[in-house]
């Protein structure tokens, strides 16, 4: 159960910031074109707010462990760092799809339905181990899957995650996160005139 509610915890944190990233600007047109600030703090904000849920969602985790008596182990401290990689990822995909929506306005719909299915996709209520060898890629390349797994691995089971692949998707998330913003500046004065 615990299991379950972990990564639900995580990818509703995802869905939800998301969601509300692709369509902060375009909801926010009155804002937009009265007042100049950097059309990224929309979708970050939205990543910020959906930060409080994730954080009483992953006190309810801890609760969880707590009362199933799950051993503490020098690697359950470490449980931050595959929300600080989620958390990253989020922020840079809404960034640039609220960026996306003000050009393309079906975003918003395209977006709901891929978090509709992406929750199958995503071992949230399931354990990667469930897939098969020919669908493991998936597992690998989805950052979401990633966070969820080694936010599991360290404090469910108290064993390391694959370090390796964690840092390769934070430093993507970093990387992504820049280059979106930096797109979001470039495209700036474009989304004045189309919001």
């Amino acid at each position: 159960m615990t299991s379950a509610w972990s990564g639900l915890v995580l990818w509703m944190f995802f869905a939800t910031s998301v969601t509300a990233g692709t369509a902060s600007i375009v909801s926010s047109a009155s804002l937009v074109t009265k007042v100049y600030f950097p059309r990224e703090a929309l979708p970050l904000a939205a990543t910020g707010s959906a930060m409080l849920d994730l954080g009483i969602g992953l006190l309810t985790v801890v609760a969880l462990i707590a009362i199933g008596g799950a051993e503490v182990t020098r690697y359950s401290l470490l449980v931050l760092l595959p929300v600080a990689m989620l958390v990253c990822w989020t922020a840079a995909v809404s960034v640039f799809l609220g960026a996306v929506a003000v050009f393309a306005r079906d975003t918003l719909h395209l977006v709901q339905l891929v978090v509709r299915v992406g929750i199958f996709a995503t071992p949230v209520f399931y354990g990667a181990e469930v897939l098969p060898s020919s669908l493991a890629w998936l597992e690998v390349i989805n950052p979401v899957a990633v966070a969820i797994e080694a936010f599991r691995s360290l404090a469910l089971c108290g064993v390391a995650p694959d370090w390796r692949l964690l840092l390769a998707h934070g430093v993507a998330a970093s990387c992504a996160l820049v280059g979106s913003v930096l797109y979001v500046r470039s495209v700036e004065s474009r989304i004045s005139d189309l919001v």
